[in-house]
């Protein structure tokens, strides 16, 4: 199966992707939920996207509506802080296995942070987009999507946002105490975790 296939609108929003999924990643939608608000089939939206048929020029209005909200390609997030000084090792093995430990915790977490920034990111491009979206679509089928499109939003970052605080919370201690025991392990700082050990049976 294609990655246009694969596509879902739980994706981060990258430059790299078409214009009809970038307005999918940048607002949270479903290939169903673009394909309503612009009137046509899933399936003419998704041969449109392959290039290989045309949509109604009412619907490529509206689609191009949507687009003149993307921003231009947003950088990747800073990097955690690590500490700065340098003392002596201290129990390898014991440092090393925590280190490991570490990595195995943080692996969830950062999973679970990029999964709900993404959807706090996708909430405010859609507030942000409703005035001249309201404007674009303003039959009363595409004034009722909008007010879903605006509730579920809002519902996200009701309840996401102290979620992502927790989570980056817990990551920022993690990424701390790792960057300590790099320190009395005497390994080079600005690495961050090391990957965790996947046990590939568990992910068929």
């Amino acid at each position: 199966m294609s990655l246009r296939k694969k596509f879902a609108r739980h994706r981060s929003f990258t430059s790299n992707l078409t214009s009809t999924h970038q307005v999918q990643a940048r607002f949270g939608l479903t290939q169903q939920q673009l394909a309503d608000v612009l009137g046509v089939s899933r399936t003419a939206l998704a041969m449109d996207a392959l290039g290989e048929r045309l949509l109604p020029i009412a619907a490529v209005l509206g689609l191009d509506a949507l687009r003149r909200q993307l921003p231009p390609p947003v950088g990747e997030a800073l990097p955690l802080p690590v500490a700065e000084s340098t003392p002596g090792p201290e129990d390898q093995k014991t440092l090393a296995m925590r280190l490991r430990g570490i990595a195995i915790a943080d692996y969830p977490l950062q999973n679970q942070q990029e999964r709900l920034q993404t959807r706090l990111e996708q909430a405010q491009a859609r507030l942000q987009a409703l005035p001249a979206l309201h404007a674009a679509f303003p039959e009363e089928r595409g004034q009722r999507w909008l007010n879903l499109f605006e509730e579920e939003a809002r519902i996200w970052l009701e309840h996401d946002g102290s979620a992502l605080l927790q989570l980056t919370l817990r990551r920022k201690v993690l990424a701390y105490e790792a960057a300590e025991i790099r320190l009395l392990l005497g390994e080079p700082q600005g690495q961050g975790l090391p990957p965790p050990v996947v046990d590939r049976r568990l992910h068929g």
